[in-house]
């Protein structure tokens, strides 16, 4: 439980930080603009494994409005979450959520960088911790730039089995915040417009947490949640309702609240890959963090992290290829098709003469054999020859367009 959550530790922040943790676990602290987010190998956002407050977490110029956060997923077919829920007990069994084990990171070794982000982290785990593992292999990417106000996380959930899909699938995060200066006297809401969930605290001048589902938010629920003492209240179940279903209810009475929250991955298939990418963001009132949110999002899109124009058409090829790019001329929109024969991983760029990023439509993404169409939209680019080059497994294509406007 929660133990001296009214101390205010305080930390200097370093960029390019890492931290070692018990079992080999490291941490990176992402500095993006007034907001800090502190991210762990072993998919604990904020504050390690069992949550003390204690860390950097998850602070807005200089305030930690974090206990504790944590990935969780499930299926509505077992209706059940595993992960990371390190803020109480699983009355079930008296043991906190924490099922993650890691099978590698490149946290060691700080952050990458690429033509969007100065900060990028990766590492993979799964959820053979659990007692009913579900059997998949998590990638977890975090991103930022120094510039901007906001973190992405990127998760790719890889189906193990050789066998079996995973039906309706909702991949989602936990934090449990605690901002200043009330923590039981926080309240919260829901922003539609920018898929945002946040909490604040009722005081007048306090700061708003919240995350952001950048490809949607399917389910929802900011609440004070804790099992009771000697209750048969299934703690997995319970969230899996919160991150599968949106909640409606008021949450303008001030409480300790936690969000949960989760995105409908659909049904992976056996051997699949799924892709889902949140925002951590915070601000000094509800019109910065929702600006903070629609700014997220916007990018999130733009450097490829969310596929929203990949369409897989019914048609299945006998060989890979690219085509040429339909219309062209174009002005803004215009599609790329290509075939895959084999499963691969895909990656899409666009670039300009100069031979410089100017938008990535699919960023290393496992796609599965099929007919593909993916639209790109040239709206914020100047008329000109443009080359997309298209890279799999074992191929690398460039083909040149012209946008005429």
């Amino acid at each position: 439980m929660k133990l001296g959550k009214k101390m205010i530790v305080l930390f200097v922040l370093v960029l390019f930080s890492i931290t070692t943790f018990g079992q080999d676990t490291l941490s990176l602290t992402h500095v993006a603009g007034d907001l800090t987010v502190t991210m762990y190998d072993e998919g604990s956002i904020g504050t390690y494994t069992s949550g003390n407050g204690a860390t950097p977490g998850i602070t807005w110029k200089g305030e930690n409005g974090l206990w504790f956060g944590g990935i969780i997923f499930g299926t509505s077919d077992k209706s059940s979450i595993n992960g990371l829920v390190g803020s109480f007990n699983e009355i079930s069994n008296g043991k906190l959520l924490t099922d993650i084990v890691k099978v590698k990171s490149n946290f060691g070794t700080g952050f990458t960088s690429d033509n969007n982000f100065n900060q990028i982290s990766a590492t993979t785990f799964n959820d053979s911790g659990a007692d009913s593992p579900y059997g998949v292999e998590v990638i977890q990417k975090t991103y930022s730039h120094t510039s901007d106000q906001f973190v992405l996380i990127s998760y790719g959930f890889i189906n193990k089995s050789t066998t079996t899909a995973l039906n309706n699938f909702y991949a989602g995060i936990f934090i449990d915040w605690d901002v200043l200066p009330g923590i039981s006297t926080n309240v919260g809401g829901y922003d539609a417009a920018t898929s945002l969930v946040y909490v604040t605290d009722q005081a007048a001048n306090s700061k708003y947490f919240g995350i952001v589902g950048c490809n949607s938010i399917d389910g929802y629920s900011i609440n004070s949640f804790n099992p009771p003492a000697g209750s048969n209240i299934s703690t997995r179940k319970e969230i899996f309702k919160f991150i599968s279903t949106k909640d409606t209810a008021s949450v303008s009475t001030p409480a300790d609240l936690r969000t949960f929250q989760g995105t409908k991955l659909g049904n992976i298939a056996a051997g699949d890959t799924s892709w889902v990418t949140f925002g951590v963001v915070a601000g000094d009132n509800l019109a910065g963090i929702k600006a903070n949110a629609t700014a997220a999002k916007a990018k999130a899109q733009s450097s490829g992290l969310i596929i929203t124009s990949i369409k897989k058409e019914d048609v299945m090829p006998i060989h890979f290829y690219v085509d040429q790019n339909y219309p062209n001329p174009f002005n803004p929109t215009t599609k790329i098709s290509f075939g895959l024969a084999n499963k691969s991983n895909v990656d899409l760029r666009i670039y300009d003469m100069l031979g410089r990023e100017v938008a990535v439509l699919i960023n290393h993404k496992l796609l599965g054999a099929g007919t593909y169409n993916a639209d790109f939209n040239a709206g914020n680019l100047a008329s000109g020859s443009y080359i997309y080059t298209l890279k799999t497994n074992n191929h690398i294509i460039s083909k040149k367009m012209l946008l005429l406007k």
